[in-house]
């Protein structure tokens, strides 16, 4: 089960990797297990300062760690094709 203190972290990978077309699925997919395996939450690029009326804990301009169990992808493609990943920690 997942609870409300767990889906409290904001993370992007997408602005450190670039618009890499058909090939972000996958590598967005690659990098949220890593960070799963690895413990460590990535930083948002460009992320300098937190916004007061916004009450997520985002992890600016360094790594978090963080054992992660569960892990989300949520990929918005070309042409409408939408997909929403879930990674399991076993």
């Amino acid at each position: 089960m997942i609870s409300e203190t767990d889906l409290d972290k904001e993370k992007s990978f997408k602005a450190s990797m670039g618009y890499s077309m058909a090939g972000a699925t996958a590598w967005q997919s690659i990098a949220t297990c890593l960070a799963s395996h690895d413990g460590l939450l990535p930083p948002p690029i460009n992320y300098e300062e937190p916004e007061p009326e916004l009450d997520l804990d985002y992890v600016p301009n360094r790594l978090k760690k963080k054992d992660v169990q569960i892990a989300m992808v949520n990929c918005f493609g070309l042409g409408g094709t939408n997909l929403e990943k879930a990674f399991e920690k076993e």
